[in-house]
């Protein structure tokens, strides 16, 4: 049904070319039409708070950063459901043999540095949804019968217990993207130098820049990221102005939480996902629920 929708809504709008599917997800669904990609959201997304973000990334110099949107409307598929345009990027590979880290923390930086003006809108400035989805993640954890919870359950639920998601743990004090990984980076070059792009703006807004850095860190705490990587993202990010991270200071003074929520949000979404496919643990997502109970045992740190 929401395919054909886009579909649809590709005729009416005239975009042409070869149609394919990108990405088919209950909560998202990507369809190319040509040069233009079509992105169906999840259901029930706000279509206002939506058209706010499409407006600020359209405009300079949020534009140098995110991925500009082929069109600023929001379009009605029914159903509860809305989808935006884009123009065709090509997607960073997470698989190949040498992951630009330097590349992902450059485009973070300037993310971070652009300055907090809320009179450059006609709009109030939307807030981050990076804390948000830790909340969404473990509401979705507590939403099972008890007979469920079994040992993991327990381990996630007990290291979600030692998180601070108050408002004070996401001060607005930096443009964030709100759910950074190196899937949300595009590279809109076709070429041999990068000329990256954020793409995924659903989250973005005001709050911590500290949060965009969580799941690296957490990825690094849990044994999923080389320490050559992370520091090599950390050094680029601190070298090209991230703030984030203030110069000269331990980077787990800041870290610490959000890297922590991401290892239990990441967590609690492999254990929901695991038990609706009826499987076993990826390794992956093993060594994040290794992680969590390491932080049963010692909350103050991972």
């Amino acid at each position: 049904m929401v395919k054909d929708n886009l579909l649809r809504l590709a005729k009416r709008e005239g975009w042409q070319g070869e149609v394919r599917t990108l990405s088919c997800r209950s909560e998202r669904v990507l369809i190319g039409a040509g040069d233009v990609v079509m992105k169906a959201h999840a259901p029930l997304t706000n279509s206002q708070d939506l058209k706010a973000r499409l407006n600020i990334v359209s405009m300079e110099p949020w534009n140098q950063v995110f991925l500009k949107p082929l069109r600023q409307d929001v379009f009605d598929l029914g159903d509860d459901r809305v989808a935006t345009a884009w123009p065709l990027a090509r997607v960073l590979d997470e698989n190949q043999s040498k992951i630009p880290w330097e590349h992902a923390a450059w485009v973070l930086a300037k993310l971070h540095s652009i300055p907090i003006d809320r009179k450059a809108f006609a709009f109030e400035a939307p807030k981050s949804r990076a804390v948000t989805r830790v909340k969404l993640a473990l509401a979705q954890l507590y939403d099972v019968s008890e007979n469920e919870r079994d040992a993991v359950w327990q381990a996630i639920d007990a290291s979600g217990k030692t998180l601070d998601l108050s408002d004070e743990a996401d001060q607005p004090t930096h443009w964030v993207h709100g759910d950074w990984h190196l899937g949300q980076i595009v590279d809109i070059s076709f070429g041999s130098q990068p000329n990256l792009r954020l793409i995924d703006m659903e989250d973005m807004g005001i709050g911590n820049a500290a949060w965009d850095l969580a799941r690296p860190a957490a990825f690094f705490a849990a044994g999923l990221l080389s320490a050559e990587d992370w520091q090599l993202f950390l050094e680029t990010y601190q070298n090209e102005g991230g703030r984030a991270l203030p110069r000269g200071e331990d980077p787990w003074l800041t870290l610490d939480n959000p890297a922590r929520s991401l290892v239990v949000q990441c967590a609690a979404n492999a254990w929901i996902k695991a038990r609706e496919e009826n499987r076993s643990y990826r390794d992956d997502e093993q060594l994040l629920i290794n992680a969590c109970e390491r932080i049963c045992v010692t909350p103050i740190s991972i």
